[in-house]
């Protein structure tokens, strides 16, 4: 077995310190910052996406980012919009 080190990024992503423009808000950005490691604001960013637009997609999307935090009891929609409330 191998152990896999996790490198942080030099910079922090730019929705880490200033509020998320509207402009900003787009799937593809909120999939970078999951797969950068930024769980938490891809999973904010999944629930702002749902919001506007009630897709499952963002609902799937925002649980798989709170599985990665190690939340793994949160299994639904309404679990996730209760832990977030």
């Amino acid at each position: 077995m191998h152990l896999v080190r996790y490198r942080f990024p030099k910079q922090p992503t730019k929705f880490s310190d200033e509020a998320l423009k509207e402009s900003e808000l787009k799937l593809g950005a909120a999939n970078r910052l999951h797969r950068e490691g930024n769980y938490s604001t891809a999973m904010g960013m999944y629930l702002l996406l749902h919001n506007k637009h009630p897709l499952k997609l963002y609902i799937d999307n925002a649980l798989m980012s709170v599985h990665k935090l190690g939340m793994k009891q949160v299994s639904s929609e309404d679990e996730l919009l209760r832990l977030v409330s």
